[in-house]
């Protein structure tokens, strides 16, 4: 087989090098314990994705609904691994992850300027914790 059928096509590299690096990071915020240190660049705050869910009704195949699903399906791999950070039992469809997300939120205003994967992990891991 030759050195060119091996290659990985450059867009399937830096596809799977995001879903890695957002894995690492989900890793290392749970694993510093909280979401409380991760300020946001403009635009991807908490607040900007509460906004994204209000706006779109948490319509399942909308793109709040589709973040909320990686946060969750990325949280409970971890949780099933028995990493305590994840989430464990968690029963979810699209609607039901923007609906906790939003609760949430409004719930914590004072962490609006949280970036919106941290902000998303802690949502998601006080509705579905790990004991």
């Amino acid at each position: 087989m030759s050195r060119a059928a091996l290659r990985v096509p450059r867009r399937a590299g830096t596809v799977a090098l995001r879903a890695v690096r957002v894995a690492m990071g989900v890793f290392l915020l749970l694993a510093g314990g909280g979401a409380a240190a991760a300020r946001a660049p403009d635009g991807r705050t908490t607040l900007a994705l509460e906004r994204a869910c209000q706006a779109e009704n948490g319509e399942a195949g909308s793109w709040c609904a589709a973040y909320l699903m990686g946060v969750a399906d990325t949280l409970t791999a971890f949780g099933k691994g028995g990493h305590r950070g994840g989430l464990c039992n968690p029963n979810y469809d699209p609607e039901t992850l923007a609906r906790a997300f939003v609760a949430w939120a409004q719930r914590h205003s004072e962490l609006r300027n949280l970036d919106m994967l941290a902000g998303a992990t802690a949502a998601l891991r006080e509705r579905w914790p790990c004991a």
